[in-house]
């Protein structure tokens, strides 16, 4: 009785084992392009002008289509509305950035995430 427990538990381990892994592919995910008038409305409404840190400090400048200075190009996989979050494509001299920003809260209570690190706040 014990051996045939045995055979059994080696067969059923055996059987899972064909299972995991076999069936499971790797497939690369195409980020979403939203449309510019998406991206122009975020910046230009809810994102829209300076933004500090904890101490005070100057930290991001969002206007007319620019983040610092920098030209948006375009952007990626927004969710939410009023607070949400998605990937902002920059020009810098050097090429282009992808930030991904979180942004949630309302008028001088608004935070802003900036990839996962840097949290800024309205003044």
């Amino acid at each position: 009785m014990q051996c045939k427990k045995l055979k059994v538990g080696i067969a059923m381990v055996v059987l899972l084992g064909s299972f995991v892994g076999n069936d499971i592919s790797v497939y690369p995910v195409q980020a979403y392009q939203e449309s510019d008038s998406t991206v122009s409305f975020l910046l230009n409404h809810r994102l829209y002008g300076e933004w500090y840190d904890q101490n005070g400090n100057l930290g991001l400048t969002i206007e007319d289509g620019y983040i610092n200075g920098c030209q948006v190009i375009t952007g990626f996989d927004f969710v939410g509305g009023g607070s949400g979050e998605g990937t902002i494509r920059i020009l810098e001299s050097n090429g282009y950035r992808d930030i991904h920003m979180q942004w949630y809260g309302n008028g001088k209570h608004q935070t802003l995430v900036i990839d996962n690190t840097m949290t800024l706040n309205r003044r």
